[in-house]
């Protein structure tokens, strides 16, 4: 594995076993946001969502896919479903379009931004070219 890539993937995963270990241990705030939305998601499934279980569920899958991925194992396995649990974090997270206050809404925003570029990042990782086990394993499927 080239230094670059053993530095990368740890910086990469970092924020996602941050965000995913802070929701498992604290799901309040994500819960009253996450609330309504798997409320409605469990009538249409005609069963009750526990939403507390739900962030904390989802928080476990982000830090363990982060881990993971830092760790090189299962790499495009582990940035598939770290890009996956960042999605409804980031909707909920940042909802720039309800704050009232500028400076707020600027802070959102940028929040926004953030999560977008890991999901870039964690996409990139999904369909990056890999290490060279990669390349001669697609080269001999080829050949």
């Amino acid at each position: 594995m080239s230094p670059l890539r053993l530095l990368a993937r740890p910086l990469l995963a970092a924020p996602f076993v941050a965000t995913g270990l802070d929701h498992l241990r604290h799901p309040g705030p994500v819960t009253e946001a996450a609330g309504p939305h798997l409320d409605r998601l469990g009538r249409r499934l005609g069963r009750s969502v526990d939403t507390q279980t739900a962030v904390r569920a989802n928080g476990a899958v982000m830090a363990v896919a982060a881990a993971l991925f830092a760790a090189g194992r299962l790499r495009r396995l582990s940035a598939t479903v770290m890009a996956l649990t960042l999605v409804p974090v980031s909707s909920l997270d940042a909802p720039f379009w309800t704050e009232k206050d500028p400076e707020a809404r600027r802070a959102r925003f940028r929040l926004l931004l953030r999560d977008a570029g890991l999901l870039g990042a964690a996409l990139l990782a999904v369909v990056g070219p890999g290490d060279a086990r990669d390349r001669a394993r697609r080269t001999r499927r080829t050949g």
